[in-house]
C-alpha cells in the first residue's frame, strides 16, 4: 500500500469517527419558533421581522421556522413549550406570565408606567436587558426584547367612561396584575382574554369593554366593528414591550457569533417596531374616527388618582417580591435619570402640520394636496 492510499484511509477513518461533531459544527441549526399572535394580528409583525432578519443574517448557521399561535401551541401554553424545549423559541408579551412571577408585570408595562422612549432607554442603556434575562433566566430561558408599542388606545366598547365612577360594575378585559387591582379599586371586574377572543367577547356582550393595544393592533383584530366608544388615554399601559424567549440549552449550543447576530436582529427589530406601530397607529386612529368611533379623554384629576393607586399597588408588591422590587427600582432609576431633559423638552411641531400650512407647503413642493 503506497503512502497516498494510507493517508486517504486515515482521513476517511477520522471523518467517520468525528463525523457527528463535524456535521454539527458545520451544519445549519434549525429552530421552531411559536408566537402568542395570529397572522392577522398586527402584534405578530415584530415576530415576523425578527425571524426574517435572523434568517437573512444566519444563512448556513441557523434557520428559524415560524409558527403563529395555534399551529403548535396556544398563547398561554407557549411559555411551557419553550421551557420544555418543545419549541426552541417563542414570541411573547411578558405580562402573560405574571402568574409565574409578578416581576413579569414590570417587564411588560403597567398602569401610568414608562413610555416607549423610557422602556427602550432602560433596556439598552439603563440595565434593563440584564433584568429581563434575570427574570426569564429563573425559568431556563434567554430573552431578547424586540417589540415596543406606545401609549395604548384605552378601553373600547359601547360604554362611555367619562369619570372613574363610570367603571363601577363594568366587566372589562384588561391584562396585567396591577391593572386588575386598579379595576377592582374602581369597582370593575377584570377578565383575561387572548387578543383573538376580544371581538366575540364584545360582540356577544361577554364584557362591557376591552383594552388591547395601539390603534393599528386594535383595528387588526376588528374592534372597529364592535366598539363605538374609545375611552382614552391608555392609562393601563403607556408603553409595552414584546420579545422572544429562547430555551437556554438551545441558546448555549449556538456559537457566540450566531448569538451576537440574534441580539443584533432583536435590536434592529426593536427600532423597526417602534416606528411601525407609531406610524401605522396614526393611520389607524384616523380610520377609527372615519368609522364613527367616539373618543373620550379622562381628565387630569382622574389620571392622578389612577397613578396614585398604581404606585400604591406597585410598592405593595415590591415588598412581597424582591425580584419585582429590583426590576421596578432599576426601571424607575432610568426614568429619573431621563427626567431633567424631559422636563425642559417642548413639542416644536404643532401648527405646521395643520391646514392651511400643509396645503401651502404641498403647493410649494408641486404636490396636489387634497
Amino acid at each position: 500500500m503506497n503512502m497516498r492510499k494510507m493517508i486517504l484511509i486515515l482521513v476517511i477513518s477520522t471523518a467517520v469517527l468525528v463525523g457527528g461533531s463535524f456535521s454539527s459544527a458545520m451544519g445549519e441549526s434549525r429552530w421552531k419558533m411559536g408566537s402568542c399572535w395570529s397572522q392577522g394580528n398586527a402584534l405578530i409583525q415584530p415576530d415576523l421581522h425578527f425571524v426574517k432578519t435572523v434568517n437573512d443574517l444566519c444563512q448556513g448557521e441557523l434557520k428559524i421556522k415560524f409558527h403563529p399561535v395555534g399551529e403548535i401551541v396556544s398563547a398561554f401554553e407557549l411559555f411551557g413549550a419553550v421551557q420544555e424545549d418543545v419549541l426552541e423559541a417563542g414570541g411573547d408579551w411578558a405580562g402573560y406570565w405574571v402568574g409565574k412571577n409578578t416581576a413579569f408585570n414590570v417587564l411588560s408595562g403597567f398602569p401610568m408606567g414608562p413610555t416607549v422612549r423610557e422602556f427602550t432607554s432602560w433596556i439598552y442603556q439603563g440595565g434593563g436587558f440584564e433584568i429581563y434575562n434575570e427574570v426569564y433566566g429563573k425559568y431556563g430561558l434567554v430573552y431578547l426584547p424586540y417589540g415596543a408599542a406606545s401609549v395604548e388606545s384605552g378601553v373600547r366598547g359601547k360604554k362611555k367612561y367619562l369619570e372613574l365612577k363610570d367603571y363601577k360594575g363594568s366587566k372589562i378585559r384588561m391584562s396585567g396584575m396591577i391593572q386588575g387591582k386598579i379595576l377592582q379599586d374602581l369597582g370593575a371586574v377584570q377578565t383575561n382574554l387572548a387578543g383573538e377572543e376580544l371581538f366575540d367577547a364584545l360582540d356577544k356582550k361577554i364584557v362591557d369593554g376591552a383594552e388591547y393595544s395601539v390603534p393599528v393592533i386594535d383595528w387588526s383584530v376588528g374592534l372597529q366593528n364592535v366598539a363605538t366608544e374609545c375611552n382614552a388615554p391608555g392609562w393601563q399601559q403607556p408603553g409595552g414591550v414584546t420579545g422572544v424567549m429562547i430555551n437556554k440549552k438551545e441558546w448555549d449550543k449556538l456559537p457566540k457569533g450566531v448569538q451576537d447576530k440574534l441580539k443584533y436582529a432583536a435590536q434592529v427589530t426593536m427600532m423597526w417596531s417602534v416606528t411601525y406601530f407609531d406610524y401605522q397607529s396614526g393611520i389607524a386612529a384616523q380610520k377609527f374616527l372615519d368609522k364613527g368611533t367616539n373618543v373620550h379623554i379622562l381628565d387630569d384629576k382622574s389620571l392622578d388618582k389612577i397613578e396614585e393607586l398604581s404606585l400604591g399597588h406597585l410598592m405593595e408588591e415590591a415588598k412581597k417580591n424582591p425580584l419585582f422590587a429590583k426590576a421596578l427600582y432599576s426601571l424607575y432609576q432610568t426614568v429619573g435619570e431621563l427626567a431633567p431633559y424631559r422636563d425642559i423638552e417642548r413639542p416644536v411641531i404643532k401648527r405646521a402640520i395643520k391646514s392651511p400650512d400643509m396645503k401651502a407647503l404641498a403647493g410649494a413642493a408641486g404636490i396636489e394636496k387634497k
